[in-house]
């Protein structure tokens, strides 16, 4: 009986309440409908009217590390001095925002001591801003201290008594150098592999000493032309290093690297810009401003350069020594920048030949070749290769007498797998090499010598010229297939 009865009161008690909450929204519900004024919204106060992006003629800004300046020239707004950079579009929209859009969140009147704000004049100096409409519109705000225990500033309108408080990103906006709108791009930004593969003809040079007036060209790589690309239409290696003269290839996968690390070149920071380039011949007093300007980065005299070419047109940066950062400074005409950037994001600077080539000691096709004359001890083996009307190999001779074309193939094999390993020093004067093979064909004649320097290392030389050693293993299995198609043995496959 208790039980049923506290049911009831349950009840009871939710139909009293869903009574109470119906009396209710009939009472409100005219202020819910129908009641779209402009008084119905909440009314924002702004220390002046509210303008747009559109509205700015120009704004110039002052503050402690000397301030910028932005005007417009048609529909776009640049930095005064830097209308060469790319600038960082989500900062700029907050600068637009924050000097068109001055929401108030709170007011101070009958104000007595405006150093209590840092907005005396006189005595503070504050930052400010002017703001210059299109339509000829003026405006111009003192920016005071932050806002002690919230997120903003106290602001004074110029010709206003009244001490406002806006958004604390004021700070981030304004109170900035013109340095940190600006984006710390070395080169321009390149964002697809098919448009970075437009990169060609790239240089390096080093100056070597820092009272060198010259700096050393130290590598040129480019695509090969069209009289430099194989008759047989191999398209393996594209590119060739220019300079200096090597009978070895340029490695496809170092260039598309190389390729992709010029097409997004990003520093840390700008730390100059609007340095526009010019010669003593056309303006001396430019040119000394120029080059001082330069200096100041170690730039009138750069350690590094680099020119490469991108579509028509020409890329010139150059990079300072290592600071004690370990950042250089970088200075590209196209962007009028100088640049912080971490070695590590330009490494190619302090690449060698090593880098540039492909790993093989010998990478032609077989069906180019035309002789090979291996020579151990100071005998003489030779090889000579047929091919039939379709360009490929169809006969083999060894010493004269015919031998298995796929067999031989084993030998050639080998050949493809030596492989650079690394720098070595040139074996001492006279040591006489342990194997020698002449290849003729397509490719011209190149002869290539290996010396036993080491127990698993051997120094090698293409035409007489040597910088690196390949593993003693392949040279050692070549010298023992050499031996064994003498013997008119077949050649097994290695793994």
């Amino acid at each position: 009986m208790k039980a049923k009865k506290k049911e009831l009161i349950v009840v009871i008690s939710f139909a009293a309440l869903a009574i109470l909450l119906l009396a209710t929204f009939l009472i409100l519900k005219p202020k819910f409908e129908g009641d779209t004024s402009e008084t119905s919204r909440i009314e924002r106060t702004f220390v002046f009217d509210r303008l747009t992006r559109d509205d700015i003629d120009s704004l110039k800004v002052v503050n402690s590390e000397g301030g910028f300046e932005l005007y417009r020239i048609e529909k776009k707004l640049y930095f005064k001095g830097a209308e060469f950079v790319m600038y960082n579009d989500e900062m700029l929209a907050t600068l637009v925002v924050n000097s068109t859009y001055m929401i108030v969140t709170r007011e101070v009147n009958d104000v007595e001591d405006y150093s209590l704000y840092g907005l005396d004049v006189e005595k503070d100096n504050p930052p400010y801003f002017e703001l210059k409409t299109v339509d000829g519109q003026y405006h111009k705000v003192y920016i005071g201290d932050p806002v002690q225990n919230e997120m903003g500033y106290y602001v004074k309108y110029h010709n206003k008594d009244t001490v406002y408080v806006v958004d604390g990103s004021l700070g981030s906006s304004h109170l900035i150098k013109l340095n940190e709108y600006l984006m710390p791009f070395v080169s321009i930004q390149i964002s697809t592999p098919t448009d970075y593969v437009k990169i060609n003809d790239f240089y390096l040079s080093r100056r070597e000493n820092d009272e060198d007036e010259e700096m050393s060209r130290l590598f040129n790589i480019r695509a090969k032309t069209a009289d430099e690309k194989p008759a047989s239409g191999d398209t393996l290696f594209p590119y060739i290093i220019a300079y200096p003269k090597t009978e070895y290839n340029a490695s496809t996968d170092a260039f598309s690297t190389l390729q992709g690390q010029l097409a997004a070149m990003i520093g840390n920071k700008v730390v100059d810009y609007g340095i526009i380039p010019t010669t003593e011949e056309k303006d001396p007093e430019a040119y000394a401003e120029y080059m001082k300007k330069l200096e100041k980065w170690g730039l009138d005299k750069p350690k590094y350069e680099i020119l490469y070419t991108y579509g028509d047109e020409d890329f010139l940066i150059s990079f300072s020594k290592v600071n004690e950062d370990g950042n250089v400074y970088a200075y590209s005409i196209k962007m009028t920048t100088v640049v912080e950037i971490p070695l590590s994001k330009v490494p190619f600077l302090d690449w060698g030949l090593k880098d540039y080539i492909d790993a093989q000691i010998f990478s032609h096709n077989i069906n180019t070749v035309d002789k090979i004359t291996t020579t151990i001890d100071g005998k003489d083996y030779v090889y000579e290769l047929f091919s039939d009307d379709k360009g490929i190999v169809n006969k083999v001779t060894v010493d004269g007498k015919d031998y298995n074309v796929d067999a031989f193939r084993n030998y050639y094999l080998t050949m493809l797998r030596m492989s650079v390993v690394d720098y070595s020093e040139a074996p001492e004067e006279g040591k006489e090499p342990i194997l020698t093979y002449t290849v003729e064909g397509d490719m011209g004649k190149l002869k290539y010598e290996f010396y036993r320097i080491k127990s698993r290392r051997c120094f090698f030389t293409i035409n007489g010229k040597g910088e690196f050693y390949t593993g003693y293993d392949l040279v050692e299995r070549m010298i023992n297939q050499t031996y064994q198609l003498e013997k008119g043995e077949i050649l097994q496959k290695y793994d």
